[in-house]
């Protein structure tokens, strides 16, 4: 477990959960290397490139992570992400998740080597970025 958090810390990605995000306070980490933590477990996916299933509106999802930030209009924290399916069926369609209505978050053990379809550099609705994919032209 240390040898991950000094590899994390190492890469430069920050693990900290900012004050005025909306982040349910059950889930507030109590030091900021905390991989308990929504925040913490969604940018160890994106660093890893590790696909995540989470419950959000009462619906199952599963999406390739890209992009960790905070919001422009609320300051929330929002995840940028690939949805493959939404409730078992195919979805394949880019969505915008605010973490505190995502519920039972896990990490799978299907990762994604490359960016999903139609991933862009840039992201209007984030003020700030906590962590995303590095960017991948697949069309050269």
């Amino acid at each position: 477990m240390k040898r991950f958090l000094f590899s994390i810390c190492f890469l430069g990605v920050s693990l900290f959960t900012p004050a005025t995000a909306s982040v349910p306070p059950a889930s507030t980490p109590t030091d900021a290397t905390s991989l308990s933590t929504p925040t913490a477990l969604i940018t160890r996916a994106i660093t890893t490139r590790t696909v995540i299933a989470f419950t959000y509106h009462g619906t199952p999802r599963i999406v390739q992570p890209h992009r960790l930030g905070i919001a422009k209009t609320t300051q929330n924290i929002l995840l940028r992400a690939y949805e493959i399916t939404k409730n078992g069926a195919p979805s394949n369609t880019w969505k915008l998740y605010d973490l505190s209505k995502i519920a039972n978050l896990t990490l799978t053990t299907a990762t994604f080597p490359q960016n999903a379809p139609g991933y862009t550099p840039t992201d209007k609705a984030l003020s700030s970025l906590l962590a995303e994919v590095p960017y991948k032209d697949e069309t050269k």
